[in-house]
């Protein structure tokens, strides 16, 4: 069943009723996506569990050379949402044609970002009781922070309206992803929203 949609906004958008299956329309700023039924839902946020270092005894026995590895964690193997085949995304921020009051946002992240470009689509590790997202990588002599290009995913987007992309993942098998905003990605000992999904 297809619900309408009020426009949020100013007090003469509050009659206006659009189509809430209708990806050029209005929403709350967030990442959605159509379930099996057609219909456009939101892609909820997960929270990372906890960070971990991996491989300091390597960097220990390589004289600083070996880097440790600082990973977060995202708990349970498998994410809730999962897909049988690459879907396509849709991204709303707070630049579309109805404005939305700040506290009705899923994450922070859409306060800040205009566009998927400010965000990365990141390859999941598995890990037997959850799934790990490298976020940076030290040794003695140099050290990296945030998500490593080799685990990001490529992704192509599209202007559909004002504030409204849509998003194409490119090339993506099987396995564990998550959508980063750049702009407060996870590191070392701090946790942070992920939008986490699965391809079957």
């Amino acid at each position: 069943m297809r619900w309408p949609l009020v426009e949020a906004g100013n007090s003469s958008s509050y009659n206006k009723v659009v189509d809430a299956n209708d990806p050029a329309a209005p929403h709350r700023p967030g990442i959605y996506y159509f379930n099996e039924s057609g219909n456009l839902v939101e892609l909820l946020p997960n929270v990372t569990a906890q960070s971990k270092s991996r491989g300091n005894l390597g960097t220990r026995m390589s004289y600083g050379i070996a880097k440790t590895k600082q990973v977060s964690r995202l708990s349970k193997p498998t994410a809730r949402t999962q897909f049988d085949r690459v879907p396509e995304f849709y991204f709303y921020f707070n630049q579309q044609e109805a404005a939305f009051e700040q506290n009705l946002y899923n994450f922070y992240g859409f306060v800040s970002a205009t566009s998927p470009n400010e965000f990365t689509l990141a390859k999941l590790t598995p890990k037997e009781d959850a799934r790990e997202l490298e976020t940076g990588a030290a040794n003695y002599y140099t050290s990296e922070h945030g998500i490593s290009s080799k685990h990001a995913v490529d992704f192509s987007f599209d202007p559909i309206a004002p504030g409204i992309y849509k998003v194409t993942p490119i090339n993506l098998p099987s396995g564990e992803y998550c959508f980063v905003y750049t702009g407060a990605a996870p590191s070392a000992y701090s946790q942070q929203k992920v939008f986490d999904f699965g391809v079957r």
